[in-house]
């Protein structure tokens, strides 16, 4: 069997390359630019860095003008992770895992569904492109939600079950959760890398289901324009556009439309509580 030619990525013209012991992205533009599949952006491990690289490229505030242009009708994102021959496998079935939980909340949206594949790079020896639907651009918050779970699983996925339901893998995120809050294992340090991820998000997963669910109502009237953009320039658009501000209490004073959507979330959220408390009691009361 002629073996399978893999996909092509260009370096950018302005960037320097960087290696990372951690997973790091980069974004890459549709492959009708002039040449081809092309690394639009520097590499990043900081999810932070990443919205705000695309806030700097959509206001053309970085002067790339001989790279592409990150796109925003699919998402494009390079994956790129140094390491020993032994871990690549593990790394790969992990970072595939991360691919499928991805889907199980596309299936739920009825997106198109995110593929990834194996790719050469000039600059690194591992790398993939992660290629998925628009929606995922459209927010600062959306891409938050969808760097954080490629992240996290990239490292834990064999502990998340993704070829069932949406449930049961949310039902083993929260499952990891409360093992590191908890400290059944060793010593968390060891078992758990990336233990930020878990500690500081995953406390989230309902938050993040109800948002994805509620999509169209909580981002209404908020296009591409409005989401990316920064109206006050005195507060940090990379620190705030992500989902950690978006779930807490945080003032979003990057943005008032993104204020006004978070509100729209926190009533939602506000909502279903009285509604499973009302459900509770007349449970009770049967």
């Amino acid at each position: 069997m002629k073996k399978k030619k893999l996909i092509r990525i260009t370096p950018p013209a302005k960037v320097h390359h960087y290696h990372y012991n951690n997973i790091s992205f980069a974004f890459v533009s549709n492959p009708n630019f002039i040449s081809g599949r092309t690394q639009c952006t520097k590499t990043m491990t900081c999810r932070e860095t990443i919205n705000k690289m695309v806030y700097l490229h959509k206001n053309k505030e970085v002067d790339y003008s001989e790279n592409a242009p990150i796109d925003f009708e699919k998402l494009r994102i390079l994956i790129i992770k140094d390491m020993n021959e032994d871990l690549y496998n593990e790394f790969k079935t992990n970072l595939f895992s991360g691919k499928a939980l991805l889907n199980r909340y596309e299936e739920k949206k009825g997106w198109a569904l995110s593929k990834i594949a194996t790719v050469k790079h000039p600059n690194y020896e591992n790398a993939w492109l992660l290629t998925g639907p628009k929606e995922w651009m459209s927010q600062p918050q959306l891409l938050s939600i969808c760097t954080l779970l490629i992240r996290l699983m990239s490292v834990h996925g064999q502990k998340i079950k993704v070829d069932g339901t949406l449930q049961q893998a949310e039902d083993n995120l929260k499952t990891l959760y409360n093992t590191y809050m908890n400290k059944k294992k060793e010593t968390v340090d060891e078992i758990f890398k990336y233990f930020s991820d878990i500690e500081y998000y995953l406390k989230y997963v309902d938050d993040i289901n109800l948002l994805l669910t509620n999509t169209e109502k909580i981002f209404d009237g908020i296009g591409l324009e409005d989401a990316w953009s920064n109206t006050n320039f005195n507060s940090s658009f990379s620190i705030y556009s992500g989902i950690l501000s978006f779930f807490t209490k945080e003032h979003l004073d990057y943005n008032k439309k993104v204020m006004i959507a978070r509100n729209r979330f926190m009533e939602i959220k506000t909502q279903q509580n009285k509604d499973v408390g009302m459900e509770n009691k007349s449970y009770e009361k049967s």
